[in-house]
C-alpha cells in the first residue's frame, strides 16, 4: 500500500486508540487548519512572553511541532506535520535571545524556527516511507518489517522512541545548509544556535550526535542493520528526509498550523 491508499482507507475511520501521551497533549484545546509553507513565513504569529514549555523533558521539539502518520491519521486528525503558532514564536524568541550580539540576527528567526521543526518532522516522515516500502518487498513478508510493528515497539521499548528521535534531529544536522542566511550581505550560518539547542532536549532527542552517515541506518531500523544495508533505497530514503518535502508549491507532506484555544 502507498499514501494513498492508506488516506482512503481510514478517511472514515475514528482516532486510533493507540495514540501516545505526548500526541495527547499536544492537541489539548486545539484546532488547526492546513496551511502552505509561504504562507507560514507570512502568518502572525503571537507575541507572548511566558510560555509554559519545557522542552528539556519529556517529549522535547515535538511539544511544538508533532506529525501524525498516515497510517494511522484518522478523519478528525489527518496525516501530517503539525506546528503551534505559539510554538514558533517561543522558539523564535529563544533563538533570537541566542545570538550573540556580534552576530547580527537574520531578517526574521521564524524562518530559523521554522526550519528546525520542519526537518525534524520530516525524519518521522521518513521512517513510516522507509518502513511502507519495505511493506511492499514481497521477500520482506516474513520479516514482519512493518511500520505498525514499529510504532508499537517504540510504545514498548524506550531506546526505540529514543533512537527515532535522535534521528530526527540528526536530519535537522545533516541539512544544516537551511541555516546560513544572507543578512547584510554577508553569509551568517545560524547552526550553532540549532545544535546548542538540541543538545539541551531530553534523551534520545539529544544525542544526535552519535549518528553519522555511516550508522544512521542503526537508528530507524533497530537490530535489522543489514536488512537496512540490502534492500534499502537509501537515495529514496534520504529525498523524503529533504526540506522540500513540504515546502515545495504542492508538498508532499501536509502542513498544518494549530492555534490554541483559551
Amino acid at each position: 500500500m502507498n499514501i494513498d491508499d492508506w488516506v482512503n482507507e481510514r478517511r472514515e475511520v475514528d482516532l486510533p486508540l493507540n495514540r501516545t501521551q505526548c500526541e495527547v497533549d499536544f492537541f489539548v484545546n486545539a484546532r488547526f487548519h492546513q496551511i502552505r509553507y509561504d504562507d507560514l513565513l507570512r502568518h502572525h504569529y503571537p507575541n507572548r512572553r511566558n510560555h509554559n514549555y519545557n522542552l528539556a523533558v519529556g517529549c522535547g521539539i515535538d511539544v511544538l511541532a508533532f506529525y501524525i502518520p498516515f497510517h494511522f491519521h484518522s478523519a478528525p486528525r489527518p496525516w501530517g506535520i503539525y506546528i503551534k503558532d505559539d510554538g514558533v514564536s517561543y522558539l523564535s524568541q529563544r533563538f533570537s535571545q541566542t545570538v550573540h550580539q556580534r552576530i547580527p540576527l537574520p531578517p526574521s528567526a521564524t524562518n530559523l524556527a521554522l526550519i528546525n521543526l520542519l526537518l525534524h518532522e520530516l525524519g518521522h516522515f521518513g521512517v513510516e516511507m522507509l518502513y511502507t516500502e519495505l511493506e511492499n518487498v514481497p521477500a520482506l513478508a516474513q520479516n514482519n518489517i512493518t511500520y505498525e510493528n514499529h510504532a508499537n515497539e517504540k510504545i514498548t521499548n524506550p531506546q526505540v522512541e529514543h533512537n527515532e528521535e535522535a534521528f530526527c534531529n540528526w536530519n535537522v544536522k545533516r541539512q544544516s545548509k537551511f541555516f546560513k542566511l544572507e543578512v547584510e550581505n554577508v553569509e551568517i550560518d545560524y547552526y550553532p544556535i540549532i545544535d546548542e539547542f538540541m543538545r539541551t532536549q531530553p534523551l534520545g532527542y539529544r544525542d544526535f550526535p552519535e549518528i553519522s552517515n555511516l550508522n544512521y541506518g542503526n537508528y530507524v531500523i533497530n537490530n535489522q542493520v543489514n536488512l537496512f544495508h540490502n534492500d534499502v533505497n537509501k537515495t529514496k530514503f534520504r529525498r523524503h528526509l529533504g526540506l522540500d518535502m513540504a515546502t515545495r508549491p504542492y508538498p508532499k507532506v501536509p502542513i498544518y498550523l494549530v492555534q490554541s484555544l483559551p
